[in-house]
């Protein structure tokens, strides 16, 4: 039996929650060290997840709660600044089973994928934070003593 191998990723909000999903689907132990002290609660606006972005989801067995959370954008409309109607855009195409691209929050997305790294058995990254002491901005070498 070996050891189970250790990834350290830098940065927990949604790329690095999903680099942790996709670390521990390759059999390694993801430790995710955050700058925040806490969740991005309320930072950012909507943000909309194409085909393309649904599928990387699902490869990491994650796309579950962003489908039920979001709401279903076939396409985008295009105003001018007084409200004239411009054009219409797709969102995306369909993917296998007819979703197409789904909107939600930001920091909705980063704390559903936060909650199923924590499921899997990640510890929260902002738990992690505290114990990290940040290099000197004149340092040559970024370094965290954890």
């Amino acid at each position: 039996m070996s050891a189970a191998r250790t990834a350290l990723v830098a940065g927990g909000g949604i790329a690095g929650a999903a680099t942790a999903l996709a670390l521990q689907r390759a059999g390694l132990e993801p430790v995710v060290f955050e700058a925040r002290s806490g969740p991005a609660d309320g930072v950012g606006a909507f943000l909309t997840l194409g085909s393309n972005g649904l599928e990387a989801l699902r490869q990491l067995g994650a796309d579950g709660p962003a489908l039920a959370a979001g709401f279903p954008t076939a396409a985008m409309t295009l105003r001018s600044g007084t409200g004239k109607r411009l054009g219409e855009v797709p969102a995306s195409t369909s993917r296998p089973g007819g979703a197409t691209s789904r909107t939600l929050m930001r920091d909705e997305l980063a704390r559903l994928l936060l909650a199923e790294c924590e499921q899997r058995g990640s510890p929260a990254p902002w738990r992690r934070a505290s114990a990290c002491s940040r290099a000197s901005p004149t340092a040559r070498t970024p370094r965290a003593t954890c």
